[in-house]
């Protein structure tokens, strides 16, 4: 029977050493993490039976919960506990729209935030002026 070592082993026994018990690298990278939703309120209100003030708690939460979501790959390595450093809320009868886009061109700049930023705002009013322009 052949057996294998995984590389994150210690290799030598308690009495002899402790060890690390993780030999090998590990790359951490950081990132814009963009996250939309939508919601109709109409449509909450009407499904929570007309209870404006509990639709409105319950919008306070996602928002809440938007913003302090972070992705939990690596999150004990790494303590990467960041919330949100920007949200943008928009509101109205228009057709719920992605800004996705900001980003299919990575943002480099000596500070990513504000040209993150920068990025979604732009694109907000390139998509807002074109859509003036055909009405």
């Amino acid at each position: 029977m052949m057996t294998t070592t995984p590389p994150w082993t210690d290799l030598k026994k308690p009495s002899e050493d402790a060890g690390a018990a993780f030999v090998d690298q590990a790359g951490f990278g950081s990132g814009v993490f963009y996250i939309y939703a939508c919601v109709d309120i109409g449509l909450l209100v009407r499904n929570l039976g007309g209870d404006r003030v509990l639709a409105a708690r319950s919008v306070g939460a996602l928002a809440e919960a938007l913003a302090t979501a972070t992705p939990t790959g690596k999150r004990n390595s790494f303590a990467h506990q960041t919330r949100a450093g920007f949200i943008r809320a928009e509101r109205g009868s228009a057709q719920p729209r992605s800004l996705a886009g900001a980003f299919f061109k990575p943002v480099e700049d000596g500070d990513l935030m504000a040209a993150s930023v920068e990025a979604l705002e732009s694109l907000a009013a390139d998509l807002d002026a074109g859509l003036r322009s055909l009405l």
